[in-house]
């Protein structure tokens, strides 16, 4: 109890220490919180169309800017928007530069400016409590934060409002006003009409509200303040007069009048209201997800904004009465305005169109709240209940507004810009319906060839056959985003779709489509190399022709290369779709048995084009990742195709690269940064081969600073399993050219000891450290062998440099798991047990996954136990013996599928080894036996002693049972199209 009464003390004290906290204090805290809030996170999601008209306004010069016009489709026509914001934009742009982050910095910094304005205009109406109450909502609103990274004039505006409000409140407020407050209500406002044209909503209510309470007044007031006021009023008319006679403004009536605007449907006051009271509670992103909760406390304060606009008119104190009257007419007035404008032309109305009345939603909730809190302690708790629930959906609503982002909350033209440029080549172009989305896209994309009209098309071109003929021998790929069904059709007679994606969007469906010419060919190009086959293709009806470099994705955040193949379809037909579905293209780089690149992509053979016929050859482009600092060495590249779960090699390849393809297309020494603008450099392409030169990439940060050199990279895997290979890729630069070789000690090492390493020369011999340029990455490979008896625990991985036996540096890299494998379970009860022995395994039995025919894969799976640690490295094979004692088919391979080794095996652990055999299609019938057993990896292959019914079978092979095959059957055509199977004759 007293534990209780002393906890309750001391939450008692530091809520009277907080009350007692200045409100100023308050304020100024919440304006560095908001700070925070609206400054971080500016780049997070992407432009959309609406901010690409932004950068097409502050494009033109003052004058473009005053006559409100832009271009659109190559005509100018009126924006709907005032000038203003703008000009206000061009200006900023001018002073801190045309970039993404900086320009929406306006739109944060107005966002901040909401909160200690909203505090000056509560505090002024109200108190200073409410003040504090009014920013602190202005902080939590989830709208506002969104709109506060917006390359608009929605935060802009919000700040006119407000301080529109807070003038004409100072100037109605007083017995005896000054004429400044007047002066700053007209001009404020007026900048606030030609910012967003819902603010004349605004002044409207102001006005109406002003002549009202001023007539009240009237016979109040001395001779001079009645001059003043008929000056300010007549200035007012006057000015929305002129206003109206302005070129934008009556573009806008024209267009009002005239229909041209968009059909929507009509907008009921309620719906209306709801949007913008719910989104400065919920944010911008909640509203698709209403929940009860959520509607109640939308209507509920709604409900309460109105009430406490009206509940002085109940009071006597005349200058607070005219004060709420002015913030309840700029809450209500403009909401009334789009709703009788929506019997003129009914129009879409969004949070964001009427988003200036969330400062007076805070300021009268805050002022019903405070006047709650001072009417004792039945309205304190329900004050208090009610200020907790719009605190929580607040921060609900930010949450969903600012970190997790809903996709289709917004228009993803970045994601389709990156896209295309991580997939660029040379003579690539984008075609982009409008120039809204263009200069959105131009963005991302700087210097990229956008367009949004082919002329040829349009009639516009004296010779439109020619141009047409220039333009397909010119652009061998086209990025399409158009939705246009004839330019659609105009591509596909000359172009092939090569691959379409979709982006998340929220006002219009987002798509780019790549047309490609040329890919279906009878012969291979001089320009491509042919292949020299390994062994022919095991999958009927499909093989590789050649292969070819293109120039890479240069803006890729990643170094590539492009590299197409030539696939050529037999005349015996094309694997099933889902064969082609599974197949892999398996991209290796050699160099004298040292693997530098191991890459493994589909091949997209999926929907083949229906002009591959047979004998013909497509050509699909691969892009292939590549690593920084590739040493100039000559590479071989080895071409693996890939087809199933086991990923068995049905076509391989080797070549032999050129040095003008490893200084073209394979070895990429620098690469620039994503982030760093890079200009497109549109050189003809005579050769694929050289119409590439490397980029300079400026200095890479460096992991660690040695006495001659640095290393700017070191990758290696944060996991690996016991008898594994730990793989390290160290990328060095050096400070200075013709460096003096060394030595590169690798250890992992345990808190007592070393348990694995390696220590060979710096570089390859093809490559010596004495030949490395100045200041330029360098790649350079090692592999630590990690004992398969290890323990399983973090360990150390150290590097230590020696020249002439003598240690020169070292460095710690970081931290390595080693880890044991997944333990294995067998089925219960096994299908065929089998009792037998193979040195340290025990045979458990076997199952086939279904009978075996001729021509048919199937999946025989071995049971094994280990007795022992197994002192060799073996390969467990299936032998199917043949009714005549040859070997019929037969499938070796290292446990799990060939990726881990015996000697990992642990006492007590289980093998489930899958073998994949086949017959042949004219296997002979008869009985066909089955043995297991396992043999050395090592190039003896010697087989491991085997004990079978406790003797020594033949060869060294366990026995594990025998099944028949049918005789074959031949098949006869008679007249009438109808086959019959007969027995063939043996």
């Amino acid at each position: 109890m007293l534990m209780m009464l002393r906890v309750r003390s001391l939450f008692a004290g530091l809520f009277v220490r907080l009350a007692n906290v200045s409100p100023l204090a308050w304020v100024w805290l919440l304006t560095l919180i908001v700070f925070w809030l609206r400054g971080s996170d500016i780049l997070d999601r992407s432009m959309w169309p609406d901010e690409g008209a932004t950068y097409m306004r502050i494009e033109r010069d003052l004058i473009g800017l005053l006559s409100n016009k832009i271009y659109l489709n190559a005509n100018l026509v009126y924006d709907t928007h005032p000038p203003f914001y703008f000009i206000i934009l061009k200006g900023w742009a001018l002073l801190v530069g045309e970039g993404e982050y900086v320009l929406k910095y306006l739109s944060v910094l107005a966002g901040v400016l909401t909160v200690p304005l909203s505090y000056a205009l509560a505090a002024r109406v109200f108190d200073k409590r409410a003040g504090v109450f009014a920013a602190l909502f202005m902080t939590l609103s989830g709208g506002m934060q969104w709109y506060s990274h917006d390359l608009r004039m929605y935060t802009p505006i919000v700040c006119f409002a407000i301080t529109s409000s807070y003038s004409l409140c100072r100037a109605v407020m007083s017995m005896r006003p000054a004429i400044r407050w007047w002066v700053a209500w007209i001009v404020i406002s007026g900048m606030a009409m030609f910012t967003h044209y819902t603010a004349l909503g605004l002044v409207l209510g102001q006005v109406l509200v002003l002549m009202v309470l001023v007539l009240r007044r009237w016979p109040q007031l001395r001779a001079q303040d009645k001059r003043l006021i008929k000056g300010v009023v007549g200035t007012a008319i006057v000015g929305a007069g002129l206003s109206l006679l302005l070129p934008p403004v009556w573009a806008l009536f024209v267009r009002l009048s005239s229909g041209s605007e968009m059909n929507y449907v009509f907008n009921p006051l309620d719906v209306i209201v709801w949007s913008e009271v719910n989104g400065f509670l919920a944010g911008i992103s909640m509203p698709d997800a209403r929940v009860w909760w959520l509607d109640t406390l939308t209507w509920l304060v709604a409900g309460v904004c109105l009430v406490s606009g009206l509940w002085p008119l109940l009071g006597r104190k005349l200058a607070g009465r005219m004060g709420q009257t002015v913030v309840l007419a700029s809450y209500a007035a403009p909401m009334l305005f789009w709703f009788a404008i929506s019997f003129i032309k009914p129009n879409y109305q969004g949070f964001r169109h009427l988003m200036l009345v969330v400062p007076f939603v805070a300021v009268l909730l805050a002022g019903f709240l405070r006047q709650l809190w001072l009417r004792g302690s039945l309205f304190r708790m329900v004050s208090g209940l009610l200020l907790v629930c719009v605190i929580f959906a607040q921060l609900d609503g930010l949450a969903h507004a600012s970190w997790v982002r809903i996709p289709n909350w917004q228009d993803d033209w970045r994601g389709l810009a990156r896209y295309i440029s991580d997939n660029w080549q040379s003579d690539d172009l984008i075609v982009i319906g409008s120039p809204t989305h263009i200069a959105t896209v131009k963005q991302y994309v700087p210097g990229f060839p956008i367009t949004s009209t082919l002329p040829f098309l349009r009639g516009e071109s004296l010779d439109p056959q020619a141009e047409l003929a220039k333009f397909v021998q010119t652009h061998r790929r086209v990025w399409v985003t158009i939705q246009d069904g004839g330019l659609k059709d105009f591509f596909r007679q000359y172009y092939r779709e090569r691959r379409s994606v979709n982006f998340q969007a929220r006002s219009i469906g987002i798509y780019v489509i790549l047309y490609e010419r040329s890919i279906i060919f009878d012969a291979l190009p001089k320009s491509a190399t042919p292949l020299n086959i390994k062994s022919p293709s095991s999958v009927p009806g499909l093989a590789l022709a050649g292969f070819e470099f293109q120039p890479p994705a240069l803006f890729h955040g990643q170094p590539n290369m492009v590299l197409s193949l030539y696939w050529k379809r037999g005349a015996a037909g094309l694997p099933s779709a889902e064969t082609l579905n599974t197949i892999q293209i398996s991209t290796r780089l050699l160099s004298r048995d040292q693997l530098w690149l191991d890459w493994r992509i589909p091949a997209e053979l999926q929907a083949p084009p229906e002009e591959w016929r047979a004998e013909r050859l497509w050509r699909i482009d691969y892009k292939v990742l590549l690593p920084i600092g590739l040493p100039a060495i000559p590479y071989a590249l080895q071409l693996i195709g890939r087809q199933g779960d086991k990923s068995e090699s049905f076509i391989e390849a080797t070549q032999t690269l050129s040095m003008e393809s490893v200084s073209c297309c394979v070895r990429v020494t620098n690469w620039q940064a994503r982030s760093a603008v890079m200009p497109v450099v549109y050189s003809p392409l005579v050769s694929p081969l050289s119409a590439y030169r490397p980029l300079v990439l400026p200095a890479l940060p460096a992991q660690w600073v040695g006495s001659d050199i640095d290393l700017i990279n070191a990758e290696f895997p944060a996991r690996v399993k016991y008898g594994e290979t730990l793989n390290v890729a160290l990328t060095w630069r050096p400070h200075q050219a013709q460096l003096s070789g060394w030595d590169t000690e690798l250890r992992l090492d345990s808190v007592f000891n070393t348990v694995a390493a390696t220590r060979r020369a710096a570089s390859v011999v093809d490559a010596p450290v004495e030949q490395w340029s100045a200041h330029e990455p360098v790649r350079d490979l090692y592999s630590l062998a990690v004992p398969p008896t290890l323990n399983t625990g973090w360990y150390r991985l150290h590097l230590e440099r020696y020249r002439d036996g003598q240690r020169i540096d070292q460095v710690t890299l970081g931290w390595v798991r080693v880890e044991g494998f997944d333990p294995v379970t067998l089925p219960a009860p096994i299908a065929n047990p089998v009792a037998g022995a193979v040195a340290a395994f025990t045979l458990q039995g076997y199952a086939i996954s279904q009978p075996i025919t001729r021509s048919a894969i199937v999946d025989v799976h071995t049971y094994w136990q280990v007795q022992a640690q197994p002192e060799r490295d073996g390969v467990l094979f299936l032998h199917v013996m043949g009714p005549d004692g040859e070997l019929a088919a037969q499938d070796d391979n290292q446990p799990e599928l060939g990726t881990r080794s015996t000697l990992t095996y642990r006492p007590g652990e289980f093998i489930d080894q899958v073998h994949r055999v086949g017959l042949k299609a004219d296997a002979p019938p008869g009985e066909y036996k089955l043995y297991a057993g396992v043999y050395d990896r090592n190039k003896d292959c010697c087989r491991w002693d085997a004990k079978q019914n406790n003797q020594r079978p033949p060869d060294d092979r366990i026995y594990l049972g025998a099944f028949t095959l049918a005789p074959l059957l031949a098949v006869t055509r008679y007249a009438e199209n109808r086959y019959m199977p007969l027995m063939s004759k043996e």
